[in-house]
């Protein structure tokens, strides 16, 4: 008899470590969801708190550069070595977005490559201006402009990109109007125009972003 009442006694027990995992915290989520909850915003405070670091480190170096470039300047051999931009380039990787061309197009995405003297990648400190012109469809039309934008030395920082597919900047401007792309990509003539806050020159590239066959009529024309 006390066997059975000790088993039936254990059985509330059981059924509560069986559902711990379960358990309502405030009524509003379990246990589990509170311990994910938990180390997602320790994360998220450990890489603020790296990037926050890391800032300041920056800004030491930066203190650091001016004042010895006020009491010695850099050596010649030294200024010879820092890279700075000469040229800027717009990248194949440009386009209209997104990528499906069933979808209306609603951006135009710019891949910027800025480039030093041995024609290498180079960070750059700047302002860029960005316009795209769709070309016209008969001859002597005007082209028409359909997104424009302005991108702050902060905003061109952010844009940093490196990935698998190189390292560059990724500028985003949003169309005044969607295009339908039913029939392919339409041909997009890019501006851009950047502005060195380092050495004050100006550099400007072009790139002509070449229409692409929808699917069936890429079909149909056969591979190139």
């Amino acid at each position: 008899m006390r066997a059975h009442f000790l088993s039936v006694a254990l059985i509330p027990v059981l059924l509560l470590l069986a559902s711990c995992g379960n358990i309502r915290v405030g009524g509003e989520r379990s246990v589990s969801d509170e311990n994910d909850r938990l180390r997602a915003q320790v994360h998220e405070q450990a890489d603020r708190i790296k990037a926050l670091e890391g800032e300041r480190a920056e800004l030491q170096a930066k203190v650091a550069e001016g004042q010895k470039v006020a009491h010695s300047p850099l050596p010649a051999e030294a200024t010879d070595a820092l890279p700075r931009v000469t040229a800027v380039k717009i990248s194949m990787l440009s386009g209209l977005s997104p990528v499906d061309r069933t979808k209306p197009a609603n951006e135009v995405t710019v891949t910027v490559l800025p480039q030093d003297g041995r024609g290498r990648f180079t960070q750059a400190v700047g302002t860029v201006k960005v316009s795209a012109f769709l070309s016209p469809t008969a001859a002597g039309g005007e082209p028409t402009r359909i997104a424009e934008g302005t991108f702050t030395p902060s905003q061109l920082r952010d844009a940093y990109r490196s990935d698998v597919t190189g390292t560059y900047y990724l500028l985003r401007l949003p169309l005044v109007t969607p295009i339908d792309r039913a029939g392919g990509n339409p041909s997009v003539l890019v501006s851009l125009e950047f502005a060195d806050a380092l050495t004050g020159e100006v550099h400007k590239a072009e790139r002509l972003l070449a229409p692409v066959q929808s699917t069936s009529q890429a079909g149909a024309a056969g591979p190139k």
